[in-house]
């Protein structure tokens, strides 16, 4: 299997957790770095982190999630696993 691990920029995963709660496990791999965390979607989206990625990601994952969150707040049909790539900005 191919490594996650870009060669520039970085490869954002957010799987969904198991459970009642929207909750995504957050995975951004950087060429030489893996940063983790955690987001949960209620009435508003929270992330916590490990070790804290670029701003940059941070700031796509925070519009990717607020978009998710839009979309799905009446149906709850999140998606089970998300794979982005970005390059830095």
């Amino acid at each position: 299997m191919a490594s996650l691990h870009p060669e520039y920029g970085a490869r954002l995963v957010l799987e969904r957790e198991a459970g009642d709660a929207i909750a995504y496990a957050l995975q951004v791999y950087e060429p030489e770095t893996l940063h983790e965390g955690r987001a949960v979607l209620e009435d508003r989206f929270t992330l916590e982190w490990t070790s804290e990625p670029p701003s940059w990601a941070v700031t796509f994952l925070e519009r990717l999630l607020a978009g998710l969150a839009k979309k799905h707040a009446d149906d709850r049909a999140f998606p089970r696993k998300l794979t982005r790539w970005r390059e830095p900005r």
